[in-house]
C-alpha cells in the first residue's frame, strides 16, 4: 500500500489478494479480487482505477480493468465509468487488443448449435421459425443440412443417457483443471446444450457406434424426449417451454474457416441462442469409437437476439443474422448522475459490448438503471 496527500488532493494505491473493487452496480462491483486499485480524490474530482490478471497460462492471460471518473458540481455529481475483461495472447500480432483474442489452445468447433425459444413461455403464441440458413465465410451452404430437434426446457437436466459414467454430463461444472481461479467461474446464466443426447441420436440415425449406443443410451426414451423433424417443411412454432435446436455439422469442411453465421427468419416473441460443440482431440473430426462423453464438450448457451415486446400476430417477421465464435472480451461503459430533486433520483446508464471471434464480431446491448421515489 502507498499513499500521498496535500491540502488539495489525496492519492492511494493498494495491491491485495482480496481487493474490494467497487465502482458502480452496473459496471464493476467485485468484493474479492486479486489485483491493484488506485484512488484519487480532490475537492471536486474523484477517480479510481482497477487492474487484475484473473488467469495466466504461458503467454495467455485473462485480464480485467476498470476506470471511474466523477465530477462534483454543487449538489450534482456526474460520473463516467468503464470496465473491460478480455483474453490476451502475447505471442500474436495484436494479441493484447482490449477487444480480446483467441488463445493458442482454443479447440475448433465441429457442430454449431442454434436454439430458438419462446421468450414469454407462460402465455402461448410463441416464436415462429420460418427459415434457418448457414453462412460460412459469407457463402450460403445449402449442402450442409442441420439436424433439427424439438426439446423442452422442463427436461433441460433430464437425459436418456443410461451409462452411470456419462449421465452426469449436464451437471453444472467446469473443465478447467489449472490453479485456483480468483473469481467464481460457475456463475452462469444458462446451461450447456444436451450435446451427449444429441450425439447419440445422431449416431442412431447414421448407424454409428451401435455397440456403445445400445449400452449407454435408451433409444426408446430418447425418441420420447426428442422429436427430430424435417427442416425443409412448414414453419416451426415453439410454445411455452418448447424450444427448437438446429445442429450444423461442419466436420466435412477441411479448409480454413474464418467466419460462421446463421440467418434466421423468425416472428413473434423469439429468443435466439448459440453454442458450439467441439473436441480437444488434436486430430479433430468426429468420434467413431463410442467415446462421446470424453470426446465432445460444449459451450454454454449464449443469447444473441430477442424480440422487442411480446408479439403474437407475426407482425414483427424479420431476418436475424447471428455469429458463432468464442467470447474473448466484454467492454462496459456508462454514465451515472447523482442528484435529488423533489425526491427524484437518477442513478446510471450502461452500454455493454460483447466481442466474439472467429472474425471480430461486436454485439451491443443497452441497459438503464434508474431510481424514482420520495
Amino acid at each position: 500500500m502507498a499513499q500521498e496527500s496535500t491540502d488539495d488532493w489525496a492519492i492511494s494505491a493498494v495491491g491485495a489478494g482480496a481487493l474490494r473493487a467497487k465502482m458502480t452496480p452496473l459496471t464493476m462491483s467485485i468484493p474479492n479480487l486479486t489485483g491493484m486499485k488506485v484512488d484519487f480524490q480532490s475537492a471536486n474530482y474523484e477517480a479510481s482505477f482497477v487492474n487484475s490478471v484473473l488467469y495466466s497460462f504461458g503467454k495467455n492471460d485473462l485480464l480485467t480493468r476498470g476506470l471511474q471518473v466523477r465530477r462534483k458540481i454543487g449538489s450534482l455529481v456526474l460520473g463516467v465509468n468503464f470496465a473491460n475483461m478480455y483474453s490476451s495472447q502475447r505471442t500474436r500480432d495484436k494479441g493484447n487488443d482490449m477487444k480480446g483474442t483467441l488463445h493458442d489452445f482454443a479447440p475448433t468447433p465441429i457442430i454449431y448449435a442454434l436454439r430458438i425459444l419462446d421468450d414469454s413461455p407462460h402465455d402461448g403464441d410463441g416464436s415462429i421459425v420460418h427459415d434457418v440458413k448457414l453462412l460460412v465465410d459469407g457463402v450460403y451452404r445449402q449442402d450442409i443440412k442441420p439436424m433439427v430437434i424439438i426439446d423442452d426446457l422442463q427436461r433441460e437436466l433430464v437425459s436418456a443417457v443410461t451409462s452411470k459414467a456419462e449421465k452426469d454430463y449436464l451437471d453444472p461444472g467446469s473443465t478447467y483443471g489449472g490453479h485456483k481461479l480468483t473469481f467464481d467461474n460457475l456463475t452462469l446464466f444458462e446451461r450447456t446444450p444436451k450435446y451427449l443426447d444429441y450425439m447419440y441420436i445422431n449416431d442412431h440415425m447414421r448407424g454409428w457406434n451401435s455397440k456403445n449406443l445400445d449400452k449407454n443410451f435408451d433409444i426408446e426414451l430418447g425418441e420420447k424426449y426428442y422429436e427430430v423433424i424435417d427442416p425443409s417443411g412448414k414453419p416451426i412454432q415453439v410454445n411455452g417451454k418448447e424450444y427448437v435446436v438446429y445442429l450444423f455439422d461442419l466436420g466435412s469442411i477441411k479448409d480454413k474457416i474464418n467466419r460462421v453465421q446463421v440467418v434466421a427468419t423468425v416472428a413473434n416473441d423469439y429468443r435466439i441462442q448459440v453454442s458450439q460443440i467441439y473436441t480437444k482431440n488434436i486430430e479433430g473430426g468426429h468420434d467413431y469409437q463410442g467415446e462421446n462423453k470424453s470426446y465432445y464438450q460444449a459451450e454454454y448457451w449464449k443469447t444473441m437476439a430477442q424480440a422487442d415486446g411480446n408479439i403474437k400476430d407475426s407482425s414483427n417477421l424479420r431476418t436475424v443474422k447471428v455469429d458463432f465464435g468464442y467470447e474473448v472480451g466484454n467492454m462496459i461503459y456508462g454514465f451515472d448522475a447523482h442528484f435529488n430533486y423533489l425526491g427524484f433520483r437518477f442513478e446510471e446508464i450502461r452500454f455493454d459490448e460483447d466481442y466474439r471471434k472467429f472474425e471480430e464480431y461486436k454485439s451491443s446491448s443497452f441497459f438503464v438503471r434508474m431510481w424514482l421515489g420520495y
